[in-house]
């Protein structure tokens, strides 16, 4: 029998970007990303993570994108109890499903080590 526990998830809890254009850089400073956390009354904990990149766009023949620098905030939470649940549920069918599997390769390795050695 397998032991499940809720699991640790990282959950995006805010995302923020703008574009660069070609006349200034506007990169993110800490002062304008503390007034985007006001902005959406978002407090930071000490035990989240700050993701801040630059993605450089592209240009291509038939489209492009921009480029636009991103700032992304990831907090661990505990899976919720339906999540918990539903994992729960996927892993039972999949272990019947796997033991099904598993009889049906016996019962034929079974047949095929029953036979005297030499006949096919």
């Amino acid at each position: 029998m397998v032991v499940m526990k809720k699991e640790i998830k990282q959950k995006l809890v805010f995302d923020a970007c703008r574009s660069v254009s070609k006349w200034s850089n506007n990169a993110y400073t800490w002062g304008d990303i503390k007034k985007e956390f006001a902005r959406v009354n978002f407090e930071l904990l000490d035990s989240d993570k700050l993701k801040i990149y630059l993605d450089e766009g592209f240009e291509d023949e038939d489209n492009s994108r921009e480029p636009f620098y991103e700032v992304k905030v990831y907090r661990d939470v505990e899976e919720t109890d339906e999540e918990f649940e539903k994992r729960k549920e996927g892993y039972r069918l999949w272990k019947i499903e796997q033991d099904k599997k598993d009889y049906k390769d016996y019962l034929k390795l079974k047949e095929r080590f029953e036979k005297p050695l030499g006949q096919i």
